[in-house]
């Protein structure tokens, strides 16, 4: 492998000259400067990233953490951190933990044993999982999480669900599902939503929870076709044992937000094979708008993230608390949703009675 010897042997010049050259250091003149770089180029030299290292107290290198590298929301985000990273001369390592908390500290605890400048991280949980992480000495910026500890940037995830229900009862729906975990802000956002459109949630709204784990395109399949074959069961064997009437049992909703697109498209899967047509008999919404959402058939509504600049802002942030030398409080920024409206939601053909349990099957 050729060094920085063999460059200043075919310049003829000196080992700091040439050291000076790579290093852009601005008292070189222009026709040296290009007559050793074009020397590096043809003998193909390629930097010693741990000598470097050593000399600049640097890796030059960016850990990513990420949950769930088969959600295509991820990718894009991933995409922009390497975009980034390269225009300031880093490099990436990328780390997948599939909502394990086990696996998220111990990638957390690799990237910090290979020395990397800073850490770009979707966490599983923010404390006090992160709290020795907040101690340590490496720049870290969350995505899709916020902490008083850390630079963050985040969408609006209680207004996009927000979005949707203001969606849903414009188009006449008053019984609706949601299809995920109740405790994110998109359940919240949606619950406010309906509130403020005069449903009554308590009696109006089923919540099918699923956790970070299950929140799957599999995981939701699974769930729908087991809730949507109970409301079945409950129309063809009458009242069940416990409730007084008729009039009580539970009605099947006409509206399903999947908390993501992964678990919408395992909606439209499970409603699918039950024979249930979309959106005639179910509306269904998804949340990240990725590349699946336009792809499926119908296409589905789902409110839009700007992925790609979630990615390309946390770098920055990232790279400037690196290179910036200063202490600088936690910044936080926070992107704003949109609703793209396809061809799973329309207008309930006959608006349906608010009459339903006051307990989800």
């Amino acid at each position: 492998m050729p060094t920085i010897k063999d460059i200043a042997k075919r310049c003829g010049v000196s080992v700091a000259t040439v050291s000076r050259v790579l290093n852009g250091h601005p008292t070189v003149s222009r026709d040296l400067r290009e007559r050793v770089l074009q020397a590096a180029r043809d003998l193909n030299y390629q930097p010693n990233a741990v000598a470097r290292s050593l000399v600049s107290s640097r890796s030059r290198l960016l850990g990513v953490v990420i949950p769930d590298i088969v959600n295509p929301f991820f990718p894009d985000v991933v995409r922009a951190v390497e975009d980034v990273a390269a225009q300031h001369g880093y490099s990436v390592l990328l780390s997948n933990t599939d909502w394990n908390l086990y696996r998220e500290k111990e990638s957390l605890g690799i990237l910090r044993s290979r020395q990397v400048d800073g850490i770009v991280l979707v966490p599983s949980q923010v404390e006090p999982h992160l709290d020795w992480l907040s101690r340590s000495s490496i720049p870290v910026t969350l995505l899709t999480r916020t902490s008083p500890n850390f630079d963050s940037v985040e969408t609006d995830h209680f207004h996009g669900g927000y979005l949707v229900a203001r969606h849903l009862v414009d188009l006449g729906h008053t019984r609706m599902a949601v299809i995920g975990d109740t405790s994110d802000p998109k359940y919240k956002g949606f619950r406010k939503g309906l509130i403020d459109g005069q449903i009554p949630v308590a009696t109006n709204l089923y919540s099918w929870q699923l956790s970070k784990n299950d929140a799957t395109q599999e995981g939701a399949y699974q769930l729908t076709l087991q809730k949507m074959r109970e409301f079945e069961q409950f129309a063809q064997i009458g009242s069940p044992a416990g409730r007084e009437s008729w009039a009580e049992r539970p009605e099947r909703p006409t509206a399903i937000f999947a908390q993501n697109d992964l678990m919408a498209i395992g909606v439209l899967m499970a409603l699918e094979e039950l024979g249930i047509r979309v959106p005639e008999e179910m509306a269904v919404v998804g949340f990240d708008n990725t590349l699946l959402a336009a792809a499926v058939r119908p296409g589905l509504t789902s409110v839009a993230q700007p992925t790609y600049e979630l990615g390309r802002l946390a770098t920055e942030l990232l790279i400037e608390r690196i290179e910036s030398g200063r202490q600088l409080p936690p910044r936080h920024i926070v992107l704003e949703p949109r609703l793209v409206v396809r061809a799973s939601t329309t207008r309930l053909r006959k608006r349906a009675t608010t009459e339903s349990p006051a307990s989800s099957p």
